[in-house]
């Protein structure tokens, strides 16, 4: 029986198998815990979404699938329900939100992409007037919702980083729509730097912060070890996420995918999946030696700075599990994807007599 990955249509190139890395190495190789509220969050999160931001049952189904509030549940496995609320929410408003420039609406309108940046930002930056048209859009109704519970419980400092990081996060978003709008051929370095800010991961460390009660001074974050291991956590969930969704992205015609950049620049596939695997391997040993290098604070701090870098690695050990939990990438194969490291990509001239 073919899986997903292997159904042809009329027209197209041949399929060839390549090698992903194995993903499940050094501490990304345990099973990580899960919240115990996960269930009953999850139910309670989605029912939330889907009566304030209406979508039909088949957009339900495929968020439900998505499943975010799973992979939320592993990064802070120890929040309490209110607060891993928070951080389901806010999983399950940032996909359909990345849809409408992956895919949807703005993905070839730059400037009313530009119009609903502004009004996710409207309510967190007073000084953004935010379009009539999109500071009612029921997607940002949604996100005030989750800004109004963070300002009510977490300090200053937290808000101010959440505030810093959904701002960088929703730019990049537009970034690579205009980049694809005016035609643009960005390089790998070039693509790798949009993509950490545009995977959505560092709005969700202040998150973390917010959801384990910690209370972290400002240099801390100054701290180029913590900076560096917040840097590094995010290349490794864009490389993985990369080759993990390639063969959806390349159906979809998906450019700024790192795969698709590397075939693109002419190298094979198998090629283009072992340079990315290098990368992996440079950023693994590159996290050793920032942790390596952590100073010390003192006693309190340092459980609430090592609380938060545990936050950080969860990030990357969510994003590992739940992409081979979900059927978003593989379908029904994930299974035998995440077992025998092999799928199918279709050919190009690069890939021929090599």
């Amino acid at each position: 029986m073919k899986t997903p990955n292997e159904v042809l249509r009329d027209g197209q190139p041949p399929l060839i198998s390549v090698q992903l890395p194995d993903f499940f190495v050094l501490f990304l190789a345990e099973t990580p815990p899960v919240n115990p509220h996960y269930a009953e969050v999850k139910q309670e999160s989605e029912i939330r979404i889907f009566k304030q931001c209406p979508m039909d049952e088949r957009a339900q189904r495929i968020l439900s699938k998505t499943n975010m509030s799973y992979f939320m549940s592993i990064i802070a496995p120890d929040a309490d329900a209110d607060r891993l609320r928070v951080m389901c929410d806010w999983g399950n408003w940032a996909f359909p939100y990345d849809d409408l420039f992956d895919t949807g609406e703005f993905k070839e309108n730059p400037h009313r992409g530009r119009m609903m940046v502004e009004g996710v930002l409207h309510e967190m930056d007073k000084g953004i007037k935010g379009h009539p048209d999109f500071i009612y859009h029921p997607l940002v109704k949604f996100h005030n919702t989750i800004w109004e519970r963070i300002v009510k419980n977490a300090p200053e400092g937290v808000q101010r980083r959440y505030a810093m990081k959904m701002a960088d996060y929703v730019h990049a978003a537009l970034i690579q729509v205009e980049v694809r709008f005016f035609g643009n051929t960005p390089t790998l370095e070039e693509v790798l730097a949009m993509r950490r800010n545009s995977s959505g991961l560092f709005p969700i460390f202040p998150m973390y912060e917010y959801a384990h009660g910690l209370h972290l001074p400002d240099y801390v974050f100054e701290c180029p070890s913590v900076q560096k291991m917040e840097l590094i956590a995010a290349d490794l969930v864009v490389l993985q996420n990369d080759m993990i969704s390639y063969c959806k992205e390349e159906r979809e015609g998906v450019n700024h995918n790192l795969v698709a950049v590397c075939r693109n620049s002419g190298m094979s596939a198998q090629a283009a999946f072992d340079y990315l695997g290098d990368l992996l391997q440079v950023r693994y040993r590159s996290w050793y030696l920032a942790l390596a290098d952590l100073p010390s604070w003192g006693n309190e701090i340092d459980a609430h700075v090592q609380n938060y870098l545990r936050g950080i690695a969860n990030t990357v050990r969510a994003n590992l599990n739940w992409s081979f939990s979900s059927t978003r990438y593989f379908g029904g194969a994930a299974r035998q994807v995440r077992k025998t490291r092999r799928i199918l990509v279709h050919q190009r001239e690069a890939d021929v007599d090599l």
